[in-house]
């Protein structure tokens, strides 16, 4: 795992509005920090990058949005976050961290980028890295996941498996062929079939950090699994944020038991990975 994965990957989830953004998004949107701009219907994504890429940044937000949808069952008017959701890109990290202390008021310990989750125009600000436009693109649409499980439909807790299983599922599908995706088939798989998994009474209620490779891997292909019913998965977290238990909500939404989903997965790992 790289070090700008790991940093993105434990981004805090900030529940207050954006910090001297909110209000006024279009502040910082004078070429003092991003001389760049590309509007969607759910997005504006302000950038240093070169201005050719902001129709393909302006895509993949849409495509990644379309999806989410799909997957939560989100109808085409619903309102998941109020205005736009605001993207800053930025070609460094030195233009990151000025913008960082400058609009924000955070300090240059922040090694890969951030968000600001609320109602009203969440952001989500990150730098390129590298030059690797894939990477980048790729934890855009996993910091997005964070921010629409949190946002979308009502306000409900969200457990790190759930969080980071779904972010790194979407992550995947974009280019999988770079990702990690062949890695973390290979881990669950030795996982499984060593009968070395955590068994999910455990797991599915733990905290686990970025550099818990393992984990991430389990994670993401409980959500693999249960993302093949996708009406059903959607409904499985917006019963959570109802205020089901993790087992009510999987009993309405699937019909299984936590051994139930627990046995299932295993099988479905082994058959397929």
């Amino acid at each position: 795992m790289s070090r700008l994965r790991a940093a993105t990957c434990c981004l805090a989830l900030l529940a207050a509005s954006a910090q001297g953004l909110a209000g006024s998004p279009a502040a910082v949107a004078k070429g003092k920090f991003c001389p760049h701009r590309a509007t969607t219907a759910h997005f504006v994504i302000e950038f240093s990058l070169p201005e050719d890429t902001g129709s393909v940044y302006a895509d993949l937000c849409e495509k990644a949005y379309k999806r989410f949808s799909g997957i939560f069952d989100v109808d085409r008017d619903e309102v998941v976050w109020q205005g736009k959701c605001y993207v800053f890109l930025f070609r460094n990290r030195a233009e990151f961290v000025r913008f960082a202390a400058a609009v924000h008021g955070r300090t240059a310990a922040i090694s890969g980028g951030y968000t600001t989750i609320s109602k009203k125009n969440p952001v989500i600000v990150l730098f390129l890295n590298r030059d690797d436009h894939t990477k980048l693109q790729q934890t855009l649409v996993h910091e997005m996941t964070h921010v629409f499980l949190e946002l979308f439909r009502t306000k409900g807790r969200i457990r790190t498996w759930l969080h980071e299983g779904f972010a790194q599922y979407f992550e995947f599908k974009h280019k999988p062929g770079r990702s990690r995706l062949a890695l973390s088939r290979r881990i669950v798989k030795a996982m499984v079939s060593a009968n070395a998994t955590r068994p999910l009474a455990g797991f599915w209620t733990a905290y686990f950090p970025p550099t818990d490779v393992a984990g991430y891997a389990q994670a993401w292909s409980l959500v693999d699994f249960m993302a093949t019913s996708k009406k059903r998965t959607g409904k499985f977290i917006i019963k959570i944020k109802q205020g089901r238990s993790q087992e009510q909500a999987l009993k309405e939404a699937f019909g299984l038991s936590r051994e139930q989903l627990e046995a299932k997965w295993k099988r479905h790992v082994l058959k397929t990975y």
